[in-house]
This record gives structure tokens, sequence and C-alpha cells, in this order.
């Protein structure tokens, strides 16, 4: 996941998150034996912060006139995260996958190219995956649009605007969508969500992208075709980029 008030090289190379969904072997670990290990994976230096993950789930179930069924069921953990120096970039070693994050300031992939391919060698030695079912590359960017820009003309700024005939005195207060695609040729499948919250006019216009390809083939987590498959979803993450030539020109 990458998140930033504005993108850098927008429709090439915003890295988001990497190899998800893996099944581990062997081992039953505890949290502090998990994060301990991780720990003597990745640099203090440059990741100094470490923090637990935990998930917890939530039912909830209304059958007419009878009383609520609520049940919650106790929080477990499922990875450790570690946040480097300046807070742009996080590695998250979990125990059902493994994710590299870049945050604002945005580079290049090929830039962070060496690093993700460490950490990824590094998980992969400690807890020694026997599958990857899923990889995932996902962009996500907060972008801000002139102040002199109406809600009525960010179709100007982004392609993913539901087409609607407003009449006069009719204004846009929210929107949210979701396009889920596949690519024929290469398998691929992924999904392009536009949202806009409703603002006070005297707040600045901004809309949320989040573009996510994702290959569920299956490989092994050794397999060298990992790399080459991830340069495939961003060529396709690029055809299908939904940002138009005005919207790029903000960002020079």
């Amino acid at each position: 996941e990458t998140k930033s008030p504005r993108p850098a090289e927008p429709g090439i190379d915003c890295p988001g998150s990497i190899a998800r969904e893996i099944v581990l072997s062997g081992r039953e670990w505890t949290l502090e034996e998990f994060e301990a290990e991780a720990r003597a994976r990745i640099s203090p230096d440059e990741y100094p912060t470490i923090g637990p993950m935990f998930s917890q789930s939530f039912q909830f179930k209304q059958e007419k006139e009878a009383k609520p069924d609520v049940r919650i069921e106790e929080p477990s953990w499922i990875g450790a995260q570690f946040t480097s120096k300046n807070g742009s970039q996080v590695i998250r070693f979990r125990r059902d996958g493994f994710s590299f994050h870049r945050l604002s300031p945005y580079t290049s992939f090929a830039a962070l190219t060496p690093e993700l391919v460490h950490y990824w060698e590094e998980f992969q030695s400690m807890t020694t995956p026997r599958t990857l079912p899923l990889i995932a590359l996902r962009f996500i960017n907060r972008i801000r649009v002139p102040d002199e820009v109406k809600p009525e003309q960010l179709k100007d700024y982004v392609n993913v605007q539901p087409p609607l005939a407003l009449t006069s005195g009719v204004q846009i207060q929210e929107t949210l969508s979701r396009i889920r695609f596949m690519d024929e040729d290469s398998g691929l499948k992924g999904a392009v969500s536009y949202s806009r919250e409703s603002s006070k006019p005297s707040l600045p216009l901004e809309f949320l992208l989040d573009v996510e390809v994702r290959s569920d083939k299956g490989f092994a987590p050794q397999d060298p075709e990992i790399w080459n498959e991830i340069d495939v979803m961003r060529g396709l993450r690029n055809r299908i980029f939904t940002l138009t030539s005005k919207c790029l020109e903000l960002f020079g």
C-alpha cells in the first residue's frame, strides 16, 4: 500500500505491496519469537521502529425482534511491522506473507527493487514458505487539484468519474466507484477504486485513486519468474492508468 498527498512519476513506477497470502511451512511461532527473528534480519539503523500486527474478527447477527447475536473473537497476532527512520518505508513480515511499502516522497520502482529483493530473501530464509499463491501491486494516491476546479470538472483530471447528466443547480457531493478488470493476455486481475468525500467550499478539492494488480498463478518462492511477473503487472498497471494528461501536468 502506498499513500501520499502527491504521486511522483505518475503512471510509471509507484511501488506497492508484493507477495501476499504465502503458505508457510513447519514452525509454530510465538509473537516474541517472530519479532526477534525478524528484528535480527531487518536493519535497526534503517528501520528502528517495530510494532506487532494483530487481527480481530467481529460477527453481528440480527433476526427479526430477537436479541442481537454479537460475537467478538480474541485478537490474534499476524506479524511484525518495521518503519524506516524517516517514516517513508514500511516492511511487514506476516504469518501469511510479506509486504514492502513506500510512502511519500515517492521514488521509482527500480530504485527500490534491490532493497525489496533483499528483504524478500530474508523473509524466505526466516519462514521457509512452501508456495506463493498471490502477488499484488497496489498504488494509492491522494491527489489535490487547483483551487479553481469545481467538482463537476474532475472528469478533466481522472477517467473513472461516473457519467452523470447534472441539471443546473445540482452538484456532486460524494463519489465512490470500483471497477474490477482482467487482462485476457496475461491472466492478471485487478481493480481501480475512485472516491471523493464531501468537503467544505473553503477546503481544497482532492480525490483518492487506488489501483491494484494481482497475479494468482502461483509460484515457487525462489522462482526468478516472480520478478518477470511483477514487470508484467507494472506494465498492465500503466496501461490502465486513469489520470489524464491534464492531471499529470500538476506534477510537472
